[in-house]
């Protein structure tokens, strides 16, 4: 059974931390006496393995592969300074996070499945809606009904809390346990800069963009560049060409979206930034062209006009979807997954999220079906800036509360995504 990742992001990302930033080692006085093997392994002999393995070969070959069998494959790979298990023995952590638009029910991906069995550590989500997690997080502060970690809790309130003794300075734990955060500050000072307080404190994890910054960025078909040999597209030049063989080669409409919060045309309209300009209205043109710090109006550029005579050819060749404006989330999602869309614009903590799970439930390897961000397009000018840039870091990360009995094992826990490994979840 071939192992397969999901690039999760809110989950952490809106797991957000835990996914979202990780990056670095672990504990190695406590993880020396931890070891991932079954103790009752230890007499097994060669001939015994060589046994079972003819054996499940066997049944491989026989029978097919259910469902039930991919999601429980390996999928959680290990990292060189994390040891599995984490915890010796088996403790559970409750979690809140506010849920947002396409989030998974964390509690069901198979991909944190086989990350509790592997760090005897499993979670429970409390996951109450974007709109009123500030309403239950301060009911939760405000009556001490704490769980042992928040995801995402309100920036504002991070350094009054922590003041206050309800969520523990993260200073030491990071120094000693979490060698990939600790590495990821050392790589992004900036990061450790907006979660340190005056007093030197340390109450959160940072949230790090460590990919392409940006809350709707390009994504494509990965497994599909692999099958026809094509590198990750990043001039227009490459897109194009992408677009053309996944329409002779895989007979699909290559680029999609859909309206409303996917922006419809406009998720179209949008690469016409890789010409330096902002096309959707008035711009300060300091980064963008002219580059000479006054106020433009994108569409009225020259260089916007360039931009859409591209549209225009990817259009008229047939490589953009008619029904771009009149998908919904639902019609559009179907598309990708039925193999019909190769390429759109969208969101890392919702549509990869969601179609990647959506995909391994289905039974697809990542050799079969895996989306990757992409990065920002690069006109033929050398233009390359995002048009909807997000903070390459925030200090809403996680936090570790009073109430933890177990903030070691915790920090632990959320130091694999840090990791280069755990971050192949992510993006």
């Amino acid at each position: 059974m071939s192992k397969r990742k999901v690039k999760i992001i809110s989950l952490l990302m809106a797991l957000i931390m835990c996914l979202g930033l990780f990056a670095g080692c672990g504990n190695k006085d406590k993880d020396e006496d931890i070891t991932s093997k079954d103790p009752g392994t230890e007499d097994v002999t060669k001939d015994d393995e060589e046994k079972d393995k003819d054996e499940d070969e066997k049944k491989d070959d026989d029978e097919p592969k259910s469902i039930e069998d991919i999601l429980a494959g390996d999928i959680i790979k290990p990292t060189d300074n994390i040891e599995f298990p984490i915890s010796e023995k088996p403790i559970k952590l409750k979690f809140m996070k506010p849920y947002v638009m396409y989030d998974s029910d964390y509690g069901e991906l198979a991909l944190l499945k086989d990350y509790a069995k592997k760090t005897n550590i499993e979670i429970e989500w409390d996951t109450p809606p974007s709109e009123n997690f500030k309403e239950k997080f301060t009911l939760a502060m405000n009556t001490g009904n704490l769980p042992d970690a928040i995801i995402a809790a309100p920036s504002d309130e991070i350094e009054k809390y922590g003041q206050q003794g309800a969520f523990i300075d993260l200073k030491d734990l990071i120094d000693e346990h979490m060698p990939n955060l600790k590495a990821n500050l050392e790589k992004y000072p900036f990061a450790q800069k907006i979660v340190t307080t005056d007093e030197g404190k340390m109450y959160s994890m940072p949230y790090i963009r460590q990919f392409v910054p940006g809350n709707n960025v390009m994504m494509v078909r990965e497994d599909l560049l692999e099958k026809h040999g094509l590198d990750m597209p990043v001039t227009t030049d490459d897109w194009y060409n992408v677009m053309k063989v996944f329409k002779e080669k895989e007979d699909m409409t290559p680029f999609s979206g859909y309206g409303e919060a996917g922006k419809g045309m406009n998720a179209a309209i949008s690469m016409v930034s890789a010409w330096g300009v902002y096309p959707s209205g008035l711009y300060i043109a300091e980064k963008l062209e002219p580059k000479d710090n006054k106020v433009h109006y994108g569409p009225i550029e020259p260089l916007y006009k360039e931009g859409i005579e591209w549209l225009r050819t990817l259009y008229a060749e047939g490589l953009i979807d008619p029904e771009i404006v009149t998908n919904d989330p639902e019609a559009f999602q179907a598309k990708v997954l039925q193999n019909k869309v190769g390429c759109w614009r969208g969101y890392v903590n919702g549509d990869m999220a969601v179609l990647n799970d959506t995909a391994q439930k289905e039974g697809r390897s990542e050799d079969e079906f895996r989306i990757r961000e992409a990065p920002i397009m690069q006109g033929p000018n050398g233009n390359q800036i995002h048009v909807w840039p997000d903070d390459m870091a925030m200090s809403n990360g996680m936090v570790i509360t009073a109430k933890n009995k177990y903030p070691e094992e915790t920090a632990k826990w959320a130091d694999y995504w840090y990791s280069e490994i755990g971050q192949t979840y992510v993006y």
